[in-house]
């Protein structure tokens, strides 16, 4: 998959440290916990067409999870179908998040990526990009049906 923007940025100013290098792509996603003040904050044409508007990929200190967060254009009326996609397709141990904010119309997500099935920490940060994308293009096909 091509990105569009690949920034580091710090966390906690959201300062842009550095436009990522697509090299770091080949990286182990335990990149980010390795850097746990960092984030990663991606577009990519190919997330217009599953709605989310950008993918970050962090570290979560709380939890000790690399994690996923990014907002996805639905309505508030699919509360229950997304609830219930992530309920039933994340494994077990999953931590995850799914608010609605009515300022950007736009659901908030956050989740585990070990919480993806199929996900290896060992995978890279190209592969743990994929692997959310697949999980919400399945993601948006349930909603389709309901």
């Amino acid at each position: 998959m091509k990105l569009d923007v690949f920034e580091i940025c710090h966390k906690e100013s959201e300062e842009l440290i550095s436009v990522g290098d697509v090299s770091l792509l080949n990286t182990s996603v335990q990149y980010v916990e390795e850097h746990p003040e960092q984030f990663l904050y991606i577009e990519a044409s190919p997330f217009n067409e599953i709605k989310i508007d950008a993918l970050v990929l962090e570290f979560d200190e709380a939890f000790k999870k690399p994690m996923a967060l990014f907002g996805l254009k639905l309505q508030k009326k699919f509360g229950p179908a997304i609830q219930a996609y992530l309920k039933q397709e994340l494994t077990e141990d999953a931590i995850f998040g799914a608010m609605f904010s009515g300022e950007d119309g736009l659901w908030e997500i956050n989740l585990t990526l070990d919480g993806i099935k199929d996900y290896e920490p060992s995978q890279t940060i190209q592969q743990s990009i994929e692997a959310v994308y697949n999980f919400v293009d399945g993601l948006m096909k349930e909603v389709e049906v309901v």
